[in-house]
C-alpha cells in the first residue's frame, strides 16, 4: 500500500473507520463527497462510529489520493480480507416509490462499476434478453376492437409491450425500467407483428423478426423443450450484437405455462423432463453467456382462468359464436372431461413451481460465489379473482392484457432489490400499484450478496 495512503488514513482513528467505509463501497464515499459540503452534513459516508467525520479529511483523501491512485489502491482493498467494515454499507437509504419510473433520481456514478453479478445496479446491465412462450411474446397483449370481427391481422404478438422485454416508448417493462436508468441498454423488443409460433415438435427455425424481436427470444406455443431452440437464436444474436464476456447481461426466464396446458395432448412434458430441460437451459446460459443473472420465474395455476372466463360476453367473439380458446385448449375442456383434466393441472403445477425453486435454490447455493452467473428466483402466484375481465385480452380470455403486462412488471421489479425471503408471490390487481426506485445502495439481490 501506498505511504501516502497509509499516513493519510491512519494518522487518525477517523482515518482508520474511513478506510472501513472505502473497503465496502468507495461509491457512496465519492457520492458525499462530490455532492456534500462542511455546512450540510449528508448522511452517506459521513456518520461512522456514532460521531461525524470531518469534511477535510474526505477532501484530502478525494483530492490527493483517491484520484492519483484508484486503480491500485482498488486492487490493495480487494485483497485485504482481514479487513473487517465498520458498518456493513453506508445508511440505507428509505425507498422512493412512483407512479412513473421517469420520476426516479438517477443513481450517482459508480467509481469502479460492479465487482461481480452479485453487485449489480440497473445501470450496470449492458443486455437484456428473455427465453420464454408466447406471455413473454406479448400475444394478444392488445386485444382488438370491441364489435370488430377477429381476422388474421389480430394474430400479433405485441412485443413492444411485453411485460418482460417491451421496448416501445411508454411502455412499463422490466426492459424499459432498466434502460431508465441505463439509456444505451441493448436488447428490448420493440412494436407488433405477425405471430411466430414454436410449439413442441413443430418449431421451425425461420421464424424469428430480428428487427422487433430484437433479444426476445421468447416464441409462441413454445415448451421447456423449444428452450434449446431459443437458445441457438440468442447465441446468434449476441455474436451480431458484439456482446463480450465481460458485458453484464440479465436474462428473463418465464416457461411452464403451454407445458401445463398441453396435459390433454401428445406435447405434454412430465414434471421431471421440465426440470431436466430448465436445468440444461440454464447450463446453456452460464456456459456460453457470462456475467449474466438471470431472472428465472415460477408458473402460475392456469386452469382458474376457465372459472375466471367461462361465459362471460367479454370473452365472445361474436354473440351467436362459444369462445374459442387459442392460449390453453385443456383447460376450456367441457364437462366432466374438463374438470378432470384442470385438476390434472393444478397437480402439475405444484409439481413444477417445485422443481423451479429446487432449481433455483441449488443454482443459488451451487455459484453465490460464482463472479459470473446467478439465479434470480421470482415466485409468481396471480389471483384472478381480485382481477377484472379486462386483465385477460378479449381475444382468447388467457392471454395478459397490456394492462396486466403492465402490473407484472411492476410487481417483478418491486422484487429484484430484496432478499428472496421478502419478495411478494402473490400478484392481485392493482393496475396503480408503485414503482420501486433503485437507490446507490440497492443490488439486484442475489445469494451471493
Amino acid at each position: 500500500m501506498s505511504p501516502l495512503v497509509n499516513s493519510l488514513l491512519t494518522q487518525s482513528s477517523d482515518g482508520l473507520q474511513l478506510l472501513s467505509i472505502l473497503t465496502d463501497d468507495l461509491n457512496a464515499v465519492i457520492a458525499a463527497v462530490t455532492e456534500g459540503s462542511p455546512n450540510k452534513k449528508s448522511h452517506v459516508g459521513w456518520l461512522v462510529g456514532g460521531r461525524y467525520i470531518e469534511f477535510n479529511i474526505f477532501r484530502k483523501v478525494w483530492t490527493r489520493v483517491l484520484i492519483p491512485i484508484a486503480a491500485p489502491l482498488n486492487k490493495w482493498l480487494s485483497s485485504a480480507s482481514k479487513i473487517r467494515p465498520v458498518m456493513a454499507r453506508t445508511k440505507p437509504v428509505k425507498p422512493l416509490f412512483v407512479s412513473n419510473i421517469t420520476s426516479c433520481p438517477s443513481l450517482p456514478p459508480r467509481f469502479f462499476g460492479a465487482k461481480s453479478v452479485h453487485d449489480l445496479r440497473p445501470d450496470d446491465i449492458k443486455y437484456v434478453m428473455a427465453l420464454g412462450d408466447s406471455i413473454t411474446a406479448g400475444f394478444f397483449a392488445k386485444g382488438k376492437y370491441h364489435g370488430h370481427p377477429l381476422t388474421i391481422k389480430n394474430l400479433k404478438e405485441h412485443r413492444g409491450v411485453s411485460f418482460a422485454m417491451g421496448g416501445d416508448k411508454n411502455a412499463e417493462s422490466l426492459a424499459n425500467f432498466i434502460k431508465f436508468y441505463r439509456r444505451d441498454v441493448i436488447g428490448a423488443s420493440v412494436g407488433s407483428h405477425l405471430v411466430e409460433i414454436c410449439a413442441g415438435n413443430f418449431c421451425p427455425d425461420n421464424r424469428y423478426k430480428p428487427f422487433f424481436d430484437r433479444l426476445n427470444a421468447a416464441q409462441s406455443g413454445a415448451m421447456a423443450t423449444n428452450l434449446e431452440h431459443e437458445m441457438r437464436y440468442l447465441l446468434n444474436q449476441l455474436a451480431k450484437y458484439n456482446a463480450t464476456r465481460k458485458d453484464y447481461k440479465f436474462l428473463n426466464l418465464f416457461m411452464g405455462s403451454n407445458d401445463i396446458c398441453n396435459i390433454c395432448t401428445r406435447n405434454y412434458v412430465a414434471p421431471l423432463e421440465f426440470e431436466k430441460n430448465i436445468r440444461k437451459t440454464l447450463e446453456s446460459i452460464r456456459r456460453y453467456i457470462p456475467n449474466t443473472v438471470v431472472n428465472l420465474m415460477g408458473v402460475f395455476n392456469v386452469s382458474q382462468v376457465y372459472e375466471f372466463s367461462h361465459g362471460k360476453e367479454y370473452c365472445r367473439w361474436f354473440k351467436d359464436l362459444p369462445q374459442v380458446q387459442f392460449g390453453c385448449p385443456c383447460a376450456f375442456l367441457p364437462g366432466q372431461i374438463g374438470k378432470k383434466k384442470r385438476q390434472e393441472m393444478d397437480k402439475v403445477t405444484v409439481l413444477y413451481k417445485s422443481a423451479i425453486e429446487r432449481i433455483a435454490m441449488e443454482y443459488a447455493q451451487k455459484h453465490n460465489r460464482d463472479p459470473s452467473f446467478a439465479v434470480v428466483y421470482q415466485p409468481i402466484d396471480v389471483n384472478l379473482t381480485t382481477f377484472p375481465i379486462e386483465a385477460v385480452s378479449n381475444i382468447d380470455c388467457f392471454h395478459p392484457s397490456l394492462n396486466t403486462h403492465a402490473l407484472m412488471a411492476k410487481s417483478l421489479w418491486n422484487n429484484l432489490p430484496i432478499t428472496s425471503s421478502l419478495r411478494s408471490a402473490s400478484i392481485k390487481w392493482n393496475p396503480e400499484l408503485p414503482i420501486r426506485c433503485f437507490t446507490a445502495t440497492d443490488r439486484i439481490r442475489t445469494l451471493g450478496n
